[in-house]
C-alpha cells in the first residue's frame, strides 16, 4: 500500500509494530492451497527461476544481491520448499511457496501482532473442498487437472462464512 500521510501514515507493518491499530478481535487465515489458481502463472515463474535462481526470494524479504544473506536465503528457501539439493521444484512446491509468500505470511504476522497486544485472534486454515468452492468449480480444480491438489484455494471459504448471493457456485 501507498503511504499517503493522511489515511495511511506509515506502512502497515510499522503501524502494527508501534501498536497503532484498532484493538478489535480479528478473524484471519488462509486456505491450504491459496495460490493453486495461479498455477498457469507458476509455470512461468518456474521458467524464470531456472534462468535466475534469485527469483525464489519473496519480495517481502526486501533483499538485494548486495545483501550479505542473499545467497544463503536462496539456498535456505530452495531446501525448505524443494528439498535439500533440489533447485527446480514441482508445481505443487511452487504453489506452497507462493501460498506462504502471498497469503500466509501476512496473515500470520498480523495475527501475531494482535495476539501480542492481547487482542482476540480467530485464526484458521480452510481445507474443505465442497460444492461452494468458487475457484474449484470455475477452474475445474481437482487432483486430475492439478496433480497433488486437495482442498481449497483463494477465497473458497467465503461462501461458507458469509451469504454470497450472485456467486455462481
Amino acid at each position: 500500500p501507498s503511504v499517503d500521510g493522511q489515511f495511511l501514515t506509515d506502512t502497515p507493518t510499522n503501524l502494527m509494530k508501534s501498536g497503532q491499530f484498532q484493538r478489535k478481535p480479528i478473524l484471519t487465515g488462509s486456505q491450504n492451497n491459496e495460490a493453486v489458481y495461479v498455477t498457469p502463472l507458476i509455470r512461468t515463474f518456474i521458467t524464470a527461476y531456472n534462468a535466475q535462481p534469485a527469483y525464489v526470494l519473496p519480495i517481502s524479504y526486501n533483499l538485494s544481491p548486495a545483501h550479505a544473506e542473499w545467497n544463503s536465503m536462496i539456498s535456505k528457501l530452495q531446501d525448505f520448499y524443494f528439498g535439500a539439493g533440489n533447485t527446480a521444484g514441482s508445481e505443487q512446491q511452487w504453489v506452497q511457496l507462493y501460498c506462504d509468500e502471498l497469503f500466509r505470511f501476512a496473515s500470520h504476522r498480523t495475527a501475531m501482532f494482535y495476539a501480542a497486544a492481547d487482542v482476540p485472534v480467530y485464526y484458521y486454515e480452510f481445507r474443505y473442498n465442497g460444492s461452494l468452492n468458487f475457484y474449484n468449480v470455475l477452474l475445474n480444480l481437482n487432483p486430475v487437472t492439478y496433480p497433488g491438489y486437495v482442498g481449497a484455494t483463494h477465497s473458497d471459504e467465503i461462501p461458507y462464512l458469509w451469504h454470497t448471493p450472485g456467486i455462481p457456485v
